[in-house]
C-alpha cells in the first residue's frame, strides 16, 4: 500500500516480521538486496523486535 504523508509517501507499515513475510514488498526487497547472510541476521533481528512498529517514509524525487 502506497499513501501521502506530507510531502512524503509511505509504501509499508507494520511490524518488521510481518512485512517480511511478504516476498513481493518494499521492506523484503530491500532486505534481500544485503546478501544471503546480513538477509539472516535482519529476518531474526525482526522476529525478536516483535511488536515494534516501522513506517517506510520515501520522498518523491
Amino acid at each position: 500500500m502506497t499513501s501521502e504523508f506530507g510531502q512524503q509517501c509511505y509504501v509499508e507499515f507494520d511490524r518488521p516480521h510481518v512485512l517480511l513475510q511478504n516476498k513481493s514488498g518494499f521492506l523484503w526487497s530491500m532486505v534481500q538486496e544485503t546478501g544471503k547472510s546480513m538477509a539472516e541476521t535482519l529476518m531474526r533481528i525482526a522476529e525478536k523486535v516483535g511488536a515494534s512498529l516501522l513506517l517506510l517514509l520515501l520522498r518523491p524525487l
